[in-house]
Formats: structure tokens, C-alpha cells, sequence
């Protein structure tokens, strides 16, 4: 039998899921996620408020412990919120459409069960390219006047012309940029074109038609009306949500398991491993879920985790709010024994205890009201909004309730008011207590298998990012790091996704740019039926003539997939058209029945002899090309001799640029390309020159701006190809962050 305590809460929770009416919506949501389940699609721990309920936890729905968390489900329902609940579920991204298709079918078909369409809106920078577009202004001069405004949700036209003096003059002294400007800024926020919600679906007991206006996204049918409108109708709306890192985990796992060794289960994962916490505590977070901007990873090193809480934690303190209020160093202090941990009153100790009495979650402050003054914990709820919302009539009146509910707990009215005080004042930065420990356990999963399984893991993370060319860049210098060999391309060695070869990973054929899904799968299939291939025209011979054309066999030779079958690159490059002729023949004759006396003509052709005589492509031209096509430097790295210098002495890369603060100070190193200069043609600085480059180190490349008095002094140092380490302030204003260069070393 249950304890005594969890049958009443479940009493509690059954009762009140009952009496708003929502047993149904439990039971669609734990239909689906079994069946996903059932079915081999990754499904999350949890997200969002519903890791708080025992009932979810029970049918399955969750797989956090709310009772072992301390999580509370008057967060997520409660009597006195008369809203639909809404349970966000995270799915392998693979598998998401799968559920979506499963729902649509058990649960009236496409008339009953639709996705709901989103508006895109004319943001600033859009706005310039869509009315400059209009007005026929060159789209170099609309791109160049686009750049100058900044990006992200806050960003307006009007705020921009109010920071920006440069930007103002620009618009000023040029009547096209004033027209366009004046129409942007009365278009600006306006709807601009419709698509389908990435995660929202919504279920009806009846046609959709009678309930809402329905439209056409391509092939699919969404609502007209979008998610708010919806709840507002009383429509049951779902959100299906594809998260990556499922598909990473699952492939991580399979890739362990491929290996021989024992597959792990990451819901039985041991939660105190030492290893992993000393890993994230040094920063070694690239490619941890939530946990892998350069900000996140210095809080990490700053905290050093050594338990679940901290991750925990660490999730809802990384945010601009608790950043910037003390509450970090507060907590940071105190992890390290810097501050004493000190409680208003003893009955806040088992609440706070966790977060060494720091208030970091709305279910704390919801404790405190329900335990100190005896709010029900529907009452702390409102209280916990009311408070974030910062709203003073109400907060008046809880706060008399509060400090006459803690009176009778014999708690004086001065502690109880600077109780009040402390809640009122984190009440603002709380976080929800149930999302950041569902998403710890993604992010303590991810570390895990990093730590533990680094060649499993870092094959799987590549294979799922190998989509972004920055992304996959960054990961494979985080191989280096790791001592990981990323091996090249090999055409019959290599599978479609990366794979673990020994103690490397084996670059993926599927992740060369210009092969495509397609080819690759081709390649893998033929090499299977008949084993490797020996030449350029065996492959061509065997693999299906639709699915490899010229193009794909270029990318692969730049990658160096062809080097195992001893040709040089420059030679295979020579005869792909003789190839592809020869194959062309060899399919339209296996057609018609012929076969070859002595086997195919690609046979005769594979050997040395079928080369001709040319030289290789010069080294330069080499690695440009391999570079191109797989992200980074397979043969050598222009690098490779300063890396040890470079690590030492930087505090970032280019990659981390895109996490860096405005005006951040940074130290870069790597090497100069693309380097030009200008001669500034008006001001105080007139006729004297400055320099844009491009910086490129092992992570990626990152553009850099270096002023007239900084090029003055350091211009020597400057030019391509040159090594450098550039000290400076980060600019994130722009579309893509850039180095100002105040000094090269």
C-alpha cells in the first residue's frame, strides 16, 4: 500500500483533474506517449508544469518523481485556475510526425485533428529587406542598411534610429533609405505570412470545421485561428514538441550498443556520478543539453555541480533576471563555503536547504506561503503570480494574510514582514521548479553519456548536427580536444551517419556536403551486397546510376572518401566523367540481358594503369576543398603547429562569439583571411586606414573589424594567412557577432 501521504495527494490531484473535467485529456495524452513508447520514439522526462503531478508520473506521462522533487501540482492545476492544463511533450524529432499521424487516425482523422497555424510578423530587419525589395533599392544597399539594425525579439526600428547615430545619418542623408524606412516603420510588427505551429495540435469531438476557419499550409490543413484563440474556445490543444536531443540519446545508446558493450538505460542512470559532475565542472559542457554556451559554461566552473540540485539549479539561475541580481554569487558563495548559509526563520531550513537558501523556484515561495502562513497551496499559486506580475493590490492584500497566518505560527511580524520581503524580492527570478529538473535530467543524461561513452555519444551528436556546418565544426574540434580522431570520409568504410571505428569516430557519408541522404544510403547498400569498392568505377558500376551523379562523386573526392583505393585525388577527379560513361554503359547492357565475358567494365578500368599521370592539387587548394565540403581540415590543419599556444592563451573561440555579451572581452587566436582595407573617407579620422578579416580557428570563423589607431599600431601583424591572437570587444548587435580588434599579440 501506498503511504498514507501520497494516497491522499493522489486523492487530491484525481479529485480535482475530475472535477474540471480533464480525465479525457490525461488519458488522449497517455495513449499517445504509450504508444510512442511501444513504438521506439524517444519521449522526454518531462517539460513545463506537468512533471509536478503524481497522477502524470503514474500513467506514465512524466518520468520525474514529484514526491523525490518536491514538486507541487497546484503549479501546474488547481481549483482556483479554471484554464485547460497544458502538457508540452517533448519527442525524438524524428519521431514527432509519426505521433502526430498515430493521433490523427485514432482520434477522428484529419477533420477532427489538425495542426494550428503561426503568423510570422514583419521584424525589423525583415521589414527593410521586404520594402526595399518593393522599392527596387539594390539588395546590397538594403542588405548593407539591414546589418545596421540589431536582431532579437526586443529589437524595433524606431529604437534603433534612437541608439544608432550612424544609422540615423545614413537614413538622413539618403532619400531612398528615408522612404524605405518611413514604410518599414509603419509595416513593422504587421502579420507577414502564415506556416504551421512547429509543436501545436488540436484534437475536436466533431468536425473542425464547425468549431474553427481552417487553412491550407502546403499539404497539410491548420486552423485559422492561432493557439490563444483556440484555448480561449475551449478547443483541447496539445504540443507535440521534436527535440533533438532525444534522436542524440537514442543514437548515442545504439551506438554503444553496436559496439558490443552493455547499452545503458538512461532512466536507471546512477545520479551521484562523480566523473560526470567533475566533467561539467571544468566546463567541458560542448554538446550538453542546456548546458553548452560559453555563459552556461562558466557558470559551471564557477558553481563546480556535484549533485543533482545544483544541475538543477544552475538551469533556472542561468537566466538575465538572477544574473544580474546577485542571486548567482549568492548561491556560488555559498556552494563554496564562502558565505554562511543563514535562514530568517528555522521552519525555512527544509525548504530552502536544497538551494542553500537562495529562493530560486516559484514552488519555494509557494512552500514558504503554504508552511509559514498557511495559504493553501491554490492560494500560493495566485500568490506566486500575483508577485511575479508584480501586482500591488493584490500583493497588499497577501501580504496582511501572510503576516497574520505566520503570527499564528508564533512567527513575529517584523520576521514575517522580512520574510515577505526576501519572497517578494526572488518571487520575480523564480523559475518553475517542475521544468528545470525534467530538463535536468536530459542535461545530467547528455553529460553522462559524454563522460562515460565519449565515442558513442560524439558520433551521435555529430550525426544529429551535421545539418549546421558551424555546429559541426565546433563538435569536431571538441573532438580534438577530447583526443578523438574524426576519421575522413571513406566510400567503403564509412556508413551514412558517423559512426565509432576503434577509438575514432568514422566521418559520416550522409554529412558530406553535396552527397545528400539519397547517395549515401545508395553507397552503403551496394557496398553491402557486394563488399568494398577497389576504384572510382567500381562504385559507379555498382551504385544506382539515379542516385550518385557527378556532382556527389566531386564532393566525395574532396573529402577524401576515395584515398583507401590508392588514387590520388587529382587523378580521380580526371576520369569521373570516363567513370560515369562506362557505368551508364555497363547498367544500359545488364538492361538488355548482356554480361560481360570477364565481368564489367568497371573492373578492367580499377586499375592503376586506368589513372592518368597528373599531380596531385596543391596542398592549399586541398584542404580549401575539404574544408568546404566536411566543415574542417581532414589532411592537415593550417593550424595544427600553433594549437597547443592557441588553447592555452585564448579565453574563447569564434564559435562562443554567438553567446558573448556586448562588449565583452575576448581573446582570440587563430589565422587571418579575407584581410582588405578601407580608407575612411570622412570625420576626424579621414584618409587613414582601417582593415576587415575573417579570424578562423579550430571552431569555425568569425568576422573582425579593426579601427584606424589599433591599425596604425598593428598593421604589421596583419594579412592573410598570418597567426594570429587578437585581443578586443565582442559587437553582437549585428546579424552575426564581430571582433572590434583593439590589439594583436
Amino acid at each position: 500500500p501506498l503511504p498514507a501521504a501520497v494516497e491522499a495527494r493522489l486523492a487530491e490531484e484525481t479529485s480535482v483533474i475530475e472535477y474540471m473535467g480533464f480525465p479525457s485529456y490525461f488519458l488522449i495524452v497517455w495513449d499517445f506517449i504509450r504508444w510512442a513508447r511501444e513504438k521506439g520514439i524517444p519521449v522526454g522526462p518531462g517539460r513545463g508544469s506537468a512533471a509536478g503531478s503524481i497522477v502524470a508520473y503514474a500513467l506514465a506521462i512524466t518520468n520525474v518523481d514529484p514526491l523525490a522533487h518536491d514538486l507541487l501540482f497546484e503549479r501546474f492545476l488547481n481549483r482556483d485556475r479554471i484554464s485547460m492544463p497544458d502538457i508540452d511533450i517533448d519527442f525524438c524529432k524524428d519521431g514527432r510526425e509519426e505521433v502526430v499521424r498515430y493521433v490523427q487516425e485514432k482520434y477522428g482523422g484529419k477533420d477532427r485533428v489538425s495542426q494550428i497555424v503561426t503568423f510570422g510578423t514583419m521584424a525589423a530587419r525583415a521589414v527593410i529587406r521586404d520594402v526595399g525589395r518593393v522599392l527596387d533599392v539594390p539588395l546590397k544597399d538594403v542588405d548593407a542598411l539591414a546589418k545596421k539594425v540589431p536582431n532579437g525579439p526586443n529589437a524595433s526600428l524606431a529604437k534603433a534610429l534612437d541608439t544608432d547615430a550612424d544609422l540615423k545619418a545614413e537614413v538622413d542623408r539618403d532619400d531612398r533609405f528615408r522612404e524605405l524606412m518611413s514604410i518599414a516603420r509603419r509595416l513593422e510588427g504587421l502579420n507577414r505570412n502564415a506556416s504551421k505551429h512547429a509543436a501545436g495540435v488540436v484534437i475536436a469531438d466533431a468536425p473542425l470545421e464547425e468549431y474553427v476557419p481552417l487553412y491550407r499550409v502546403g499539404d497539410d490543413i491548420t486552423t485559422q485561428y492561432t493557439m490563444d484563440v483556440l484555448e480561449e474556445i475551449k478547443l483541447l490543444k496539445m504540443d507535440f514538441l521534436g527535440l533533438r536531443t532525444l534522436t542524440t540519446l537514442a543514437k548515442a545508446v545504439g551506438n554503444v550498443r553496436r559496439t558490443g558493450a552493455e547499452a545503458p538505460d538512461l532512466d536507471a542512470l546512477p545520479p551521484d556520478d562523480p566523473a560526470t559532475y567533475k566533467m561539467l565542472g571544468r566546463g567541458e559542457a560542448l554538446g550538453v543539453f542546456q548546458l553548452e554556451s560559453s555563459g552556461m559554461r562558466d557558470l559551471l566552473v564557477r558553481i563546480k555541480p556535484d549533485r543533482f540540485a545544483d544541475l538543477s539549479a544552475i538551469l533556472a539561475l542561468f537566466r538575465p533576471g538572477p544574473l544580474g541580481s546577485g542571486m548567482v554569487d549568492q548561491y556560488v558563495e555559498r556552494k563554496h563555503g564562502r558565505q554562511s548559509i543563514a535562514y530568517l526563520h528555522a521552519t525555512l531550513e527544509p525548504i530552502l536547504r536544497e538551494t542553500l537558501g537562495v529562493i530560486v523556484y516559484q514552488e519555494q515561495v509557494m512552500r514558504v506561503a503554504n508552511v509559514l502562513a498557511g495559504f493553501t497551496l491554490s492560494e500560493a499559486d495566485n500568490l506566486r503570480k500575483a508577485m511575479g506580475k508584480k501586482q500591488p493590490e493584490k500583493m497588499a492584500k497577501y501580504r496582511e494574510k501572510f503576516v497574520t497566518g505566520a503570527a499564528k505560527n508564533r512567527i513575529p511580524d517584523a520576521t514575517a514582514a522580512e520574510i515577505w520581503s526576501q519572497m517578494e524580492f526572488f518571487a520575480g527570478y523564480g523559475f518553475n521548479k517542475s521544468h528545470t529538473v525534467a530538463y535536468a535530467v536530459v542535461a545530467y543524461q547528455t553529460a553522462w553519456m559524454k563522460c562515460r561513452h565519449p565515442l558513442a555519444y560524439m558520433a551521435a551528436l555529430l550525426t544529429c548536427e551535421c545539418g549546421d556546418r558551424d555546429k559541426l565544426a565546433e563538435y569536431i574540434d571538441e573532438c580534438r580536444r577530447m583526443s578523438i580522431r574524426v576519421l575522413p570520409p571513406d566510400v567503403s568504410r564509412s556508413e551514412h551517419d558517423f559512426t565509432v571505428e576503434g577509438e575514432a569516430i568514422r566521418y559520416g557519408l550522409g554529412a558530406v556536403k553535396g552527397v545528400g541522404e539519397a547517395a549515401a544510403r545508395a553507397i552503403v547498400a551496394a557496398r553491402a551486397r557486394g563488399g568494398p569498392f577497389g576504384s572510382v568505377y567500381d562504385l559507379c558500376e555498382r551504385v544506382d546510376a539515379h542516385a550518385v551523379n557527378r556532382a556527389t562523386l566531386e564532393a566525395l573526392v574532396k573529402g577524401g572518401a576515395f584515398d583507401s583505393t590508392g588514387a590520388r585525388r587529382s587523378q580521380v577527379t580526371e576520369v569521373l566523367d570516363r567513370a560515369l560513361n562506362l557505368a551508364s554503359e555497363a547498367h544500359a547492357d545488364r538492361s538488355a540481358g548482356q554480361l560481360g565475358l570477364f565481368g564489367g567494365a568497371a573492373a578492367a578500368e580499377g586499375a592503376p594503369a586506368a589513372y592518368p599521370e597528373v599531380p596531385e592539387t596543391p596542398m592549399q587548394d586541398l584542404l580549401a576543398a575539404e574544408k568546404d565540403v566536411l566543415a574542417y581540415y581532414v589532411t592537415s590543419h593550417p593550424l595544427a603547429k600553433h594549437e597547443a599556444v592557441l588553447r592555452r592563451h585564448a579565453t574563447g573561440t569564434t564559435a562562443s562569439l554567438a553567446d558573448a555579451q556586448e562588449k565583452q572581452k575576448v581573446l582570440l587566436g587563430g589565422i587571418v583571411g579575407g584581410f582588405r582595407t578601407s580608407v575612411i573617407k570622412q570625420g576626424p579620422n579621414e584618409g587613414k586606414k582601417m582593415a576587415f578579416f575573417r579570424l578562423e580557428d579550430f571552431s569555425g570563423n568569425a568576422s573582425c573589424v579593426i579601427f584606424s589607431k589599433a591599425y596604425a599600431e598593428h598593421a604589421s601583424r596583419l594579412g592573410n594567412d598570418r597567426v594570429v591572437l587578437l585581443e578586443g570587444d565582442v559587437d553582437s548587435s549585428r546579424e552575426e557577432p564581430t571582433l572590434r580588434v583593439n590589439r594583436v599579440i
